[in-house]
C-alpha cells in the first residue's frame, strides 16, 4: 500500500470490541506481528515497532533511556492511550513474570535483592529482562579472574608496552596522573612492603 506513514499507519490497526483499558478500547494492530507479538511498520528503509511509532506520532519523542510499556498489557495494540514511557527496571517488574519474580526478595544464593544489589539484565535469548545479584556478579568475576590471572596479567602487560612503544609521551603523562591521583595509597603500600620486608629480614636466624 502506498501512502504516508501515517496513512498506512490507519490502514493497519482495527479497534477492539473485546480489549479494552480504562474504558478505552485496544487498537490491535492486523498487519505483521513478530514472534513477541509487537507489530511493525515501514518507514522508509526501515521497520519500525507500530506502538513505538504510534507513541511519537501523538505523544513526542521518547527519551533514549526510557522504552514503552503496554499498561493494557496486549503487545499487538497501538493505542496511544494505552502506552507509557518508563525504565528497563520497571517494564521488568511489569511485564510477563513481573508478580512472580518480584515476590522473590533473595537470589539463589541468598543475597538479598535490595536497591544497590540489584542489576537489570537481558536474558540470554536477547529477549525480556532480569534481575542479577551484583554480589554474584562481582564473586563470578573475582572467580573468572583468579583462574585466568596469569593470562590476564600477560595480556595486559603486552598491551602496556604497545601503548607505551605507540606514544611514550601519553604514557609517562598517564602514569603521572594516575601517581598523583593514587599518591596517598601508593606511599601507603610502599611503607607497608618495606616493613614488610625489614621484619622478614629481622626474622632470619
Amino acid at each position: 500500500m502506498r501512502g504516508t506513514p501515517n496513512e498506512r499507519f490507519d490502514a493497519k490497526f482495527e479497534v477492539s470490541d473485546e480489549l479494552a483499558f480504562e474504558g478505552t478500547p485496544c487498537w490491535t494492530w492486523t498487519a505483521y506481528l513478530n514472534l513477541d507479538g509487537y507489530g511493525f511498520i515501514r518507514v522508509g528503509r526501515h521497520h519500525v515497532m507500530a506502538h513505538r511509532f504510534a507513541y511519537e506520532r501523538w505523544v513526542g519523542e521518547i527519551p533514549g533511556h526510557l522504552e514503552i510499556d503496554h499498561r493494557c498489557r496486549v503487545r499487538a495494540c497501538v493505542n496511544f492511550r494505552h502506552l507509557e514511557t518508563v525504565t528497563h527496571a520497571e517494564n521488568v517488574r511489569r511485564g510477563e513474570g513481573g508478580v512472580s519474580q518480584a515476590a522473590k526478595t533473595h537470589c539463589p544464593q541468598g543475597h538479598a535483592y535490595s536497591e544497590e544489589n540489584t542489576s537489570v539484565i537481558r536474558q540470554s535469548n536477547g529477549v525480556g529482562w532480569s534481575r542479577g545479584c551484583r554480589i554474584c556478579s562481582r564473586t563470578r568475576s573475582r572467580v573468572y579472574y583468579e583462574a585466568h590471572r596469569e593470562e590476564a596479567n600477560a595480556a595486559g602487560s603486552v598491551r602496556a608496552r604497545a601503548l607505551r612503544a605507540a606514544d611514550p609521551e601519553a604514557a609517562r603523562a598517564r602514569d603521572h596522573a594516575y601517581y598523583e591521583a593514587n599518591r596517598e595509597a601508593i606511599n601507603a603500600y610502599k611503607r607497608t612492603w618495606r616493613a614488610a620486608k625489614r621484619l622478614a629480614v629481622e626474622a632470619q636466624p
